[in-house]
């Protein structure tokens, strides 16, 4: 099986390396096109995969189709593949936000696709695919769907109306996390830990709590209980946490993506 990622940037190139990394696909049958010949060779040849020099000869020679260029520039990039894609069995996974399975129709009739909202941890293998409960796959493609992204990422089927939403927590979030990892990178080094020891050891912490409530599904609260020991240090923080509005600052940021009108 081959696979043809169109748009090779962040998202594009962070599925490719999730896939190679855990042996999903061999670096030469992933075959990647680009808008900029001259960056998609140079990103290519760091991870050995394939550069096609159309999008058209990309889709030609694959048989699952990632679709990870802009919303916006859907309907120029594919314009000339409209035709084969809905002639062949040859099926799409759209990580482009806010495309659903409807759009995608208009966009690409006939074809079969997904609509999906990853993030960038896929490059890992520790990834969140967010994916549209209703598409226009097969049963077979659907298998084919969860046996490709099943190794690099937790998939999560949600309806439309909630597509925006769990891609906010999923997609977003990331970056508040990491500001949170490097301001807690920031106070180790205040009182004497290395940089990179800081952050090591946060990073670490943040992935096992991370583990933990997925393991054990305890509600977060009871999780945060369970730390903080009566007249103890770590609930002197947590009430400094709470006066500083940390939680409404974390629902404000997500308001103002869900919805920026407000």
């Amino acid at each position: 099986m081959k696979a043809a990622i169109i748009g090779f940037g962040k998202m594009g190139q962070a599925i490719a390396k999730g896939w190679i990394d855990k042996k999903v696909f061999n670096p030469e049958d992933i075959l990647a096109s680009s808008g900029s010949y001259d960056r998609l060779m140079d990103a290519c040849e760091k991870l050995n995969t394939t550069p096609m020099p159309s999008n058209a000869e990309a889709i030609v020679n694959a048989d699952v189709v990632i679709l990870a260029v802009k919303p916006k520039m859907i309907a120029d990039a594919m314009q000339e593949c409209r035709d084969l894609l809905a002639a062949s069995d040859k099926w799409i996974v759209s990580v482009a936000w806010g495309i659903d399975c409807e759009e995608l129709e208009k966009l690409l009739p006939g074809s079969h696709h997904i609509s999906t909202i990853p993030n960038t941890a896929i490059e890992a293998g520790c990834g969140i695919m967010i994916y549209e409960n209703q598409s226009t796959l097969t049963q077979d493609q659907k298998a084919l769907f969860v046996e490709l992204f099943e190794p690099v990422s937790m998939l999560v089927e949600i309806p439309k109306a909630q597509m925006n939403i769990a891609g906010i927590l999923g997609g977003c979030a990331p970056a508040f996390t990491e500001m949170y990892l490097e301001a807690l990178g920031d106070a180790g080094v205040a009182y004497g830990l290395k940089r990179e020891q800081a952050y090591e050891i946060a990073a670490k912490m943040i992935e096992g709590v991370g583990v933990l409530y997925l393991n054990q599904k305890n509600h977060p609260g009871m999780m945060k209980d369970d730390v903080c020991s009566p007249g103890g240090s770590t609930i002197r923080g947590v009430m400094q946490l709470e006066k500083e509005g940390f939680r409404s600052a974390v629902i404000s940021a997500v308001q103002a993506i869900a919805d920026p009108k407000k």
